[in-house]
C-alpha cells in the first residue's frame, strides 16, 4: 500500500523490497530524468507495527522531470491535481521548460528526445572535427543528463525548420536587380537599438549556435557581419536600410557593383559589334574582288577565286556558296569542274 500526504509518500518497506531491491535512490536516479535524487530523502519508519518508508520530495529546480522511458511527453510527465497525479499537458510542458531554462530556445529543452545526426556527423567528419557525446556535451546540444536542447533538435535529421533561397532571373517572379533583401524573423536582441547597429555594434543573437558554425568553419568570426557591411559601403553613394519591427528585422544591401557589372556588359557588346563589322567589312571586300574578276574574264573557279583572294579552300567555298545563297552568283558544273557565273 502506498499513501501520500503532501510532499511525504508511505510506502510498506515490503513493498518497496519488490520495487527497489537494491538502493531506491539508484533506481530512482534511472527512472527518473533529470536527476531529482538531490531533492528526495527517504527514512524507516514502523507505523502500527509495520515498517514503512517514508519519501520526501522537494519541488525541484529543473521542471519538468519525467520518466526516462516514457520521455519528455505528456505519458512521461506527471502533476499534482488535488489528492491524484494527471498527465502535464503539452503546453505546461512548455511552460515548465521555459519557467525553467528562461526564453533562450537554443538553450531550452527539446520536445522531441528521440534525435539522430547523421548530416551533422557527416559535415563534421568533412572537417576533421571530433562529433561524439563529449562535444555535443560542450555545444549545448545536450546536458549532462542526455537531454537534447533546441540547438540539438536545430541540428538533428529531426529538424523541421528550413532556409529557403531562391533566384530569379527575369521571369514572373520578382527580382531585386539593384540590391539584396534579408529578412529575418524576431525582432532586435533586447537592448539594442537601431542607432547602435548603425555604428557597428553587434551582438550575437544564437550563441551555441554560432558557436557550432564557427567549429564548422561556417563563419569567420562571432558578430562581425555588420561591421563588414558597414565597412564595405565606406564612401558608397548607396548605403544599406535597416528597418525593425518588434517582430521582423529587416535589411537591404544595395548592390553596389551593378553600374560596373552593366558598363562590363556594354563594352563586350562594343567589341563584340565591332568584330562582326569588320568580319563583314572584310567579307564583303572579298566579295567585290571576286565579282570584278567575273567582270573581266566571265566566270571563276574556286582555285581562281583561292589564288586571287590568298585563302584556304575551304573559306573560299564558303565565301562562293555565299554568293550563290544571296543570288549573286550562279553555279555551272560539279566538283572541280565547277564555274561560277553572274547571276543577270
Amino acid at each position: 500500500m502506498i499513501l501520500a500526504y503532501g510532499n511525504v509518500w508511505f510506502f510498506n518497506l515490503d513493498e518497496v523490497s519488490f520495487l527497489y531491491p537494491t538502493n531506491p535512490l539508484k533506481n530512482m536516479h534511472d527512472a527518473i530524468k533529470p536527476d531529482l535524487t538531490m531533492f528526495l530523502h527517504y527514512e524507516t519508519l514502523e507505523e502500527d507495527g509495520k515498517k514503512v518508508v517514508a519519501v520526501s520530495i522537494q519541488r525541484g529546480t529543473e521542471r519538468p522531470y519525467y520518466i526516462a522511458k516514457k520521455g519528455l511527453r505528456p505519458e512521461g510527465v506527471y502533476v499534482r491535481q488535488g489528492y491524484s497525479s494527471v498527465p502535464a499537458t503539452d503546453s505546461a510542458i512548455r511552460q515548465m521548460i521555459k519557467e525553467t531554462d528562461g526564453d533562450h530556445f537554443e538553450e531550452m529543452r527539446s520536445l522531441n528526445q528521440e534525435l539522430t545526426f547523421e548530416a551533422a556527423q557527416k559535415e563534421f567528419e568533412l572537417r576533421d572535427i571530433e562529433f561524439g557525446s563529449q562535444q555535443m556535451q560542450t555545444l549545448k546540444m545536450i546536458d549532462k543528463e542526455g537531454i537534447y536542447s533546441n540547438l540539438g533538435l536545430l541540428l538533428s535529421d529531426q529538424c523541421v525548420h528550413t532556409i529557403k533561397v531562391a533566384v530569379f532571373q527575369r521571369k514572373d517572379q520578382e527580382v531585386f536587380k539593384d540590391r539584396i533583401e534579408f529578412v529575418s524573423v524576431g525582432g532586435l536582441v533586447p537592448g539594442m537599438e537601431l542607432e547602435d547597429i548603425m555604428v557597428g555594434l553587434s551582438v550575437c543573437r544564437n550563441q551555441n549556435l554560432a558557436n557550432v558554425f564557427y567549429r564548422l568553419k561556417l563563419i569567420e568570426a562571432y558578430g562581425t557581419g555588420m561591421r563588414k557591411i558597414i565597412r564595405a559601403y565606406k564612401n558608397q553613394e548607396a548605403q544599406p536600410v535597416i528597418e525593425s519591427t518588434k517582430k521582423a528585422f529587416k535589411i537591404i544591401l544595395p548592390n553596389i557593383n551593378m553600374e560596373s557589372e552593366e558598363k562590363k556588359i556594354l563594352s563586350e557588346q562594343i567589341t563584340l559589334n565591332k568584330q562582326l563589322e569588320e568580319k563583314t567589312e572584310k567579307l564583303q571586300n572579298r566579295e567585290s574582288e571576286i565579282l570584278e574578276y567575273i567582270k573581266m574574264n566571265g566566270d571563276i573557279t574556286r582555285a581562281d577565286a583561292e589564288e586571287l583572294l590568298g585563302i584556304s579552300a575551304s573559306t573560299t567555298l564558303r565565301i562562293l556558296k555565299k554568293m550563290v545563297e544571296d543570288g549573286i552568283l550562279l553555279k555551272q558544273g560539279k566538283a572541280r569542274n565547277a564555274k561560277y557565273i553572274l547571276n543577270s
